[in-house]
């Protein structure tokens, strides 16, 4: 699990435009998409 943060930080690093994990695209606007799972 990873939290929110983490995930914009290494977004915002590394400037990603691809998953690292699958390589797909993440699309325009990707930080503004990510919100928190209430459920984790």
């Amino acid at each position: 699990m990873v939290c929110k943060n983490c995930i914009m930080r290494k977004v915002k690093e590394e400037k990603l435009k691809v998953s690292p994990k699958c390589n797909k695209d993440l699309g325009a606007a990707l930080l503004q998409k990510i919100r928190p799972d209430h459920q984790v």
